[in-house]
């Protein structure tokens, strides 16, 4: 998997994150994170690192696994 592929993989799993949670600013909130972070994530200009990953998945109650915000860190 490329990098490209990975930032796709990342970014709709953030934004269907952000979905479940109303906005960026409350999944932020949820996941002990800032909100610029979310939009780094959705912009494709950053990665989420493997806690910052399974922060984002309790964030949603598992409803997105770990490796579906951090495909370059889990295996599937």
């Amino acid at each position: 998997m490329n990098t490209s592929q990975i930032k796709d993989i990342v970014k709709k799993s953030v934004a269907e994150a952000v979905a479940l949670c109303d906005t960026q600013a409350a999944l932020a909130e949820k996941a002990g994170l800032t909100q610029g972070a979310i939009g780094k994530y959705l912009r494709g200009d950053a990665l989420p690192r493997g806690d910052t990953a399974k922060r984002l998945s309790k964030a949603v109650e598992g409803r997105i696994p770990p490796y579906k915000f951090a495909p370059h860190i889990f295996d599937a």
